[in-house]
């Protein structure tokens, strides 16, 4: 399996204001996945979710309350606002962009002006990025860094980039 992979969600961004936003399919597949590995007696790290809205974070915070999880695998999940997740790792990662086909003005402004916090979300993952998103709509966003981002991970996804192994020519490896 892939350390990036994309799950690619449908969704309508929703706004109670102008700083906040949320994309509900995004919230549920997120919940979905965290819920699978925070359940699956095999992967025992941490998982941190990461988003640029706090209503977003706040949102998942909530849905993640509400599914039974015990307070030990709860305990496993950090989920915050890519602001306040900066200096943090997590052993996966995953991220939630809230950007759809309906993208907001000061949605679009916000992002297009925090092009930084695409980065501190995406290299936080010490073994797996996990999108959760519309690439389709991320892609066309006209945001530079996202629509570079969406289209990198589906040129990595269709083969049209080549992984190179690289070999050390250390004597000491």
């Amino acid at each position: 399996e892939y350390a990036v992979k994309w799950v690619n969600v449908i969704g309508k961004i929703e706004q109670i204001n102008s700083s906040g936003a949320f994309i509900t399919n995004e919230i549920n597949e997120v919940t979905r996945i965290s819920v699978e590995l925070l359940s699956n007696n095999t992967f025992h790290g941490d998982i941190g979710v990461v988003t640029p809205f706090r209503l977003q974070a706040n949102k998942i915070r909530e849905k993640l309350n509400s599914t039974g999880l015990s307070d030990i695998q709860r305990s496993r999940i950090l989920v915050q606002t890519t602001v306040r997740f900066q200096g943090d790792e997590k052993d996966i990662i995953i991220f939630s962009p809230v950007i759809a086909d309906n993208l907001p003005k000061g949605v679009k402004y916000y992002l297009e002006d925090t092009d930084y916090l695409l980065n501190v979300a995406i290299t936080r993952a010490r073994a797996k990025l996990i999108i959760v998103g519309n690439q389709h709509a991320c892609i066309n966003s006209g945001i530079t860094h996202y629509s570079r981002f969406g289209q990198y991970i589906n040129d990595l996804t269709n083969g049209r980039i080549d992984i190179i192994e690289q070999k050390s020519e250390s004597p000491y490896e």
